[in-house]
């Protein structure tokens, strides 16, 4: 007897349900994979468990969609406290001074 092919065992699982599911999935993840051009993942899983002369086939899938907008890393600066801040609150801040007359050597 030939063995029955892998997509006919998708396609016949729970009258079809698992192969729409999977399909579905698939489409997902192209879409968000296109959209922001990151990698993705939809992985299957088959467990079989014999019982007596039958085999029981369970599935499951894991789909992860690549994140839709990527945040880069920010850098602060810790405090005794565990706080977080812009400017590293170990050191002085520099005075500022702005000199809002004219310069005499600026050209104008």
């Amino acid at each position: 007897m030939a063995m029955k092919p892998f997509a006919d065992v998708i396609r016949d699982y729970r009258n079809g349900q698992l192969h729409e599911k999977l399909s579905d999935e698939l489409a997902q993840m192209i879409r968000r994979c296109v959209a922001v051009q990151r990698p993705g993942e939809l992985t299957i899983k088959f467990k079989v468990k014999i019982d007596k002369d039958q085999v029981k086939l369970s599935a499951t899938s894991t789909l992860k969609l690549p994140a839709e907008v990527e945040v880069g890393d920010a850098v602060f600066f810790p405090d005794e406290d565990g706080g977080l801040h812009r400017s590293d609150p170990r050191q002085g801040e520099l005075p500022i001074v702005r000199d809002t007359a004219k310069r005499k050597d600026t050209v104008q």
